[in-house]
């Protein structure tokens, strides 16, 4: 399972720049992993997972791509509450180290990896406080570096207001939403510079 958990990372993170190639052979690796031999008692759950990938897998467009994932590991959170099994997922989370410091364009983007990565795994373990820990990051870091000079769009005001609302959302299906629409936004900014 912990293998499982670092595949899907891989995936979030090639949706993340904006890679949806890499997001699509990801996807079709990890359903690869999941053909072999599962408990029968988790077969209801792994259908749910293997729904969302088989969607990754075909997704036409980042912005579905960023949904799928999002439903991909609240799936995998809902899963880990329901066998009972949460507490040791989030044993096996890893570890809950301090935000990067620095305040230059590469330190930013560092700060927005690092809150990112603590909200998915608020989703996947699930684990509350990993959630918040990321979603206030996002909250308070500094505008993010836009890769066209002067031009703003709106995409990192957009994110931070999605981290905020985020932020007070419980709701699992309410913060698998905002975690889809927050990837989204991401590779839309991170991929601007090369259209």
């Amino acid at each position: 399972m912990h293998t499982w958990m670092l595949q899907l990372a891989d995936v979030r993170d090639a949706a993340v720049t904006g890679d949806l190639p890499a997001v699509q052979r990801g996807a079709q690796r990890w359903l690869d992993t999941l053909e072999g031999d599962v408990d029968p008692d988790w077969q209801t759950q792994v259908a749910d997972v293997r729904r969302e990938a088989t969607t990754l897998t075909q997704a036409a467009a980042l912005p579905e791509a960023a949904d799928a994932i999002a439903r991909l590991a609240g799936s995998c959170g809902r899963c880990h509450e329901a066998r009972g099994v949460a507490d040791r997922v989030r044993d096996r989370l890893p570890p809950d180290t301090d935000p990067p410091e620095g305040d230059d364009a590469s330190a930013t983007m560092r700060q927005h990896g690092w809150a990112s990565a603590r909200m998915w795994e608020g989703l996947v373990g699930p684990s509350p406080t990993r959630w918040t820990r990321g979603t206030a990051m996002f909250v308070i870091l500094p505008d993010c570096p836009d890769p066209q000079a002067g031009r703003d769009d709106g995409r990192c005001q957009r994110a931070r207001s999605l981290a905020r609302r985020a932020h007070v959302v419980e709701a699992p299906e309410g913060r698998v939403s905002l975690y889809g629409r927050l990837l989204s936004t991401c590779a839309d900014c991170h991929t601007a510079g090369s259209r």
